[in-house]
């Protein structure tokens, strides 16, 4: 499944006035390292491999002039390949869909300080139900490009600056609804605590980045995912409105889920800093 590719996509504390925005069109991936079984949380030896890629779009708009209000949207087109042995020999299923789109809106709690509460949604752009339809003994194959249903988060963010460093961290409350949009399942995913966290410094034309985000849960079950992701990433100002994105991760851990690396590139345009 694609979801992780924009589980990240999460505004900073440093929330944006009315006029000020940041929009980014970018291309995702994701390659899987190891297979893990979600009964035993064991690595699994398989001949199965797996490509996830997108291509999507992000952005935060400030909404308000008496007060820092932004709207965030994300929203992906996704493309998942999963080649398998078959009896005639080596399978390929591709599934292409619209991804889960993100829509969240924030309000800072000071204007002295960066602290933030968000709140967000997931929401299914596709239906899972006609992924692979028509194929027959092979509908399983295909990948699906997200869970499936809307997940609710309230978020806390906060951040800190000096000089040309800076660092912020987010921590949220996932709510998983059992709101299925096209798919009839008979699933329950448990809630989580997400987090994520970015620590930088501006050097020259350049933000060079180190990144993490990740999923708790604190009920364990079979379905619902955790993972924690880390990485670095760098934004190049080509002028004053426009960047050029690049980010690499990696998995040490997860569960209900393969471990893999993510990677992406973008071009990004934001409102002059004031």
């Amino acid at each position: 499944m694609l979801q992780w590719l924009i589980a990240a996509a999460l505004a900073g504390p440093w929330t944006r006035d009315q006029g000020d925005y940041y929009a980014r069109a970018g291309f995702d991936g994701y390659v899987p390292r190891v297979y893990v079984n979600p009964l035993t949380g064991n690595p699994v030896d398989t001949d199965r491999r797996y490509l996830g890629l997108q291509g999507g779009f992000y952005g935060e708009f400030g909404l308000c002039k008496q007060w820092p209000l932004q709207l965030t949207i994300a929203a992906p087109f996704t493309m998942g390949s999963l080649t398998f042995e078959t009896a005639s020999g080596v399978g390929r299923a591709t599934t292409y869909r619209f991804g889960d789109s993100r829509l969240g809106l924030q309000t800072a709690l000071t204007k002295k300080f960066p602290v933030a509460l968000a709140l967000d949604a997931k929401v299914p752009m596709y239906a899972n139900d006609d992924v692979g339809h028509g194929k027959g003994v092979y509908q399983q194959q295909f990948p699906k490009p997200g869970d499936g249903q809307v997940d609710l988060g309230l978020w806390a963010l906060g951040g800190a600056a000096k000089g040309k460093s800076w660092g912020e961290l987010a921590v949220g409350w996932v709510h998983r609804t059992q709101a299925f949009v096209g798919w009839d399942v008979d699933l329950r995913f448990v809630d989580g605590v997400g987090f994520a966290t970015t620590v930088g410094t501006h050097q020259g034309d350049a933000y060079l980045m180190l990144k993490a985000d990740g999923r708790w849960n604190p009920v364990d079950d079979d379905v619902s995912r955790e993972w924690l992701a880390v990485g670095p990433a760098i934004l190049y100002d080509v002028n004053k409105h426009l960047g050029i994105e690049a980010r690499v991760t990696y998995e040490p851990t997860s569960a209900q889920a393969a471990r893999g690396y993510g990677f992406g590139v973008g071009l990004s345009r934001r409102a002059p800093a004031p």
